[in-house]
């Protein structure tokens, strides 16, 4: 089984945390600086016009994001229910 995920960390608010596992190894790490501006955001209009749907007017580009992969069976609707358990809402 592996997984990956993108994650906002609270401590750190400019800062999106990055955890990836394959079996028994497991990597951790900061993976980009988020905010409303971002000074490495492209500024085509393109670019923005695709990004759209990921940016929140006060939170900018941040948010959760993770996926399983080989997990054969699995029960979405109770991972859903134990992860959204650690989130912390604003």
């Amino acid at each position: 089984m592996r997984s990956k995920a993108f994650f906002g960390l609270a401590t750190r608010a400019h800062y999106v945390g990055e955890i990836s596992q394959a079996v028994a190894l497991v990597r951790t790490g900061q993976r980009s600086i988020v905010g409303l501006r971002s000074p490495i955001w492209p500024d085509h209009l393109e670019w923005l016009e695709l990004m759209k749907d990921y940016i929140q007017p006060v939170w900018g580009d941040r948010h959760e994001e993770i996926v399983f992969i080989s997990c054969d069976p699995m029960d979405e609707a109770t991972i859903r229910t134990e992860l959204d358990g650690w989130l912390i809402h604003f």
